[in-house]
């Protein structure tokens, strides 16, 4: 009758602690990208890097893509913005020093280009349907 009794109370413990184990890795997992009530996708670096390290600048306009992801108007390659970047309710995209852009925006993106398996590389979890033959990370500097 005691096995009976502590069984039980093991398989619970144990679930429980199972249980607890598997919310919150839930509850603390980020996402890398961030989706607008509207739909649109912003893909944010989680280690807040341009890329390689290139020093680039993209002039040009900005766009929302055809699968809903920022995108630059020339050669519509995916921007991957700064770690700290968010997004609010206009569809804005605030980066980490508070300056806003937006899809149409004429803007001087510092930062460098790659390549998709260089993201994949990274384990930058890009929607698929997001991804361009070019990737250009945004450092945070704006000219406008």
């Amino acid at each position: 009758m005691v096995a009976v009794t502590i069984l039980p109370r093991l398989t619970c413990v144990a679930f429980a602690a199972a249980a607890t184990a598997i919310l919150s890795s839930c509850s603390t997992a980020t996402s890398p990208f961030l989706e607008s009530s509207d739909g649109h996708i912003v893909v944010v670096s989680e280690d807040g890097g341009s890329g390689g390290g290139q020093q680039a600048l993209f002039e040009g306009s900005l766009a929302w893509g055809d699968a809903g992801c920022m995108t630059t108007t020339l050669g519509a390659h995916l921007i991957v913005f700064p770690k700290g970047t968010t997004i609010d309710d206009n569809d804005e995209i605030v980066l980490p020093n508070g300056f806003h852009i937006r899809a149409g925006d004429e803007v001087g993106l510092g930062g460098g280009s790659s390549s998709p398996d260089d993201a994949k590389s990274k384990a930058l979890e890009v929607p698929e349907e997001c991804l361009t033959d070019e990737i250009f990370y945004a450092s945070g500097e704006v000219a406008k």
